[in-house]
């Protein structure tokens, strides 16, 4: 009970949050009402608040005036006094029966109009139902499940839903795309109706003024050619030979001298068989108990080291590995070192894209390069002779001999 409390707590918190960072812009702040409460966050009949409102509460409810902008969310929205301005709530459960002199902008699963907007609205629900009685300037736009509209639109409806029935008056367009569409007798259209949807709507003969236009939903081509394929292979491969050119480049921009002193010492086969036994050992002993270790919690300090460790020398590793290719494609000249990388990382990219070969590349890759990352750092260590002690000589200067 108390994980719930605390969760809602601060969902409404990081709601309120988000809408007062929204309203910052807002006039006349320093005549805000702010109000966050686990219940019931309200404003009472009478009372009006001389610049914009925040509430947020497991219920809100807003019966007096707002002169500025109302910006609100909860469990449970009502609405029943006037909001001079703009109206953006949040909730489950969102109802405006009151008067609004701007915009609304609401979302939540249930949302039901009944009072009157000056303006548009905006509306993201899984139900939309709206009253007889409401009546909206402008324009509506709707993203909902189902929308149940009786009422009066001033301007054009443009709704995506599952379901739309209509019976109340939409002053010009009707812009729709949805499964089920009905416009009953009674309602009226005063312009085009134009809908998207695999099936004719019922429409009630005299319902609509202008012309009735139906288009299928357009059906989407869902095979996969070889050609598919093998663009997007080629595509995906072009986006990670490019991702490693960066990091290539910006690793030998940052640490040349390292990039250079790991990979001097391979210039025979015997040294890169070497690193790939290493680096095969890293691969299939060190990071399976490295990970033992860290998820068992024995520990959990050095398995957490070894982690990061090890990521960082999966980064490293086809660097190094390109950059001693680069010199071998270059027959040992020296160069430049971001040309002998670029050229290092150029060919790898052409041989991993050959089709099984590929593999082998990228596996030969991975494992020499871990070799060369591990014996570098290896053989930066020196071992010091702790426990012996050097003893401490004092010269002693002759004696001088007496004169005769």
């Amino acid at each position: 009970m108390r994980s719930r409390l605390f969760m809602r707590r601060g969902i409404l918190v990081f709601v309120f949050a988000a809408l007062v960072t929204v309203g910052v812009g807002a006039p006349v702040l320093a005549a805000s009402l702010v109000r966050t409460s686990e219940g019931t966050a309200s404003i009472p009949a009478g009372q009006v608040v001389d610049g914009s409102a925040f509430l947020a509460g497991d219920s809100v409810t807003v019966d007096g005036t707002v002169l500025g902008d109302l910006y609100c969310a909860g469990n449970s929205v009502l609405i029943n006094g006037t909001v001079e301005g703009d109206v953006l709530c949040a909730g489950d459960s969102v109802t405006v029966a009151g008067v609004v002199g701007g915009n609304i902008r609401v979302a939540g699963n249930t949302v039901v109009l009944k009072g009157s907007v000056a303006k548009s609205a905006l509306v993201a629900a899984y139900s939309l139902v709206t009253d007889s009685a409401f009546t909206l300037g402008n324009d509506m736009l709707v993203g909902a499940n189902t929308v149940l509209f009786s009422g009066t639109i001033g301007r054009d409806a443009r709704v995506g839903a599952s379901t739309l029935e209509i019976s109340g008056s939409v002053k010009r367009n009707v812009d729709a795309a949805v499964e089920t569409l009905t416009i009953s007798s009674g309602a009226l259209v005063g312009g085009d109706l134009k809908y998207i949807s695999d099936r004719d709507g019922t429409v009630a003969d005299g319902t609509v003024s202008g012309t009735v236009n139906r288009e299928a939903s357009p059906v989407r081509d869902t095979s996969f050619t070889p050609q598919d394929a093998l663009g997007a292979y080629i595509k995906l491969l072009l986006i990670a030979t490019v991702l490693w050119m960066v990091l290539a480049l910006f690793v030998t921009l940052v640490v040349p001298r390292y990039v250079h002193f790991a990979t001097a010492p391979y210039s025979h086969i015997a040294d890169f068989l070497k690193a790939a036994v290493v680096g095969l050992a890293a691969m299939f002993v060190i990071l399976p108990l490295t990970l033992i270790s860290f998820v068992s919690g024995i520990g959990v300090l050095l398995g957490f080291f070894m982690v990061c460790a090890y990521t960082i020398a999966l980064l490293l590793a086809p660097i190094l590995v390109a950059y001693r290719v680069g010199l071998f494609m270059l027959g040992g000249r020296n160069t430049n070192i971001f040309f002998g990388v670029v050229l290092g990382v150029a060919t790898l990219a052409v041989l991993s894209a050959v089709p099984f070969v590929g593999l082998l590349v990228v596996f030969a890759t991975m494992s020499v390069g871990l070799g060369m990352v591990i014996l570098s750092f290896r053989s930066q260590y020196v071992p010091h002779g702790y426990n012996t002690v050097k003893e401490l000589t004092v010269p002693v200067k002759p004696a001088k001999t007496a004169k005769k």
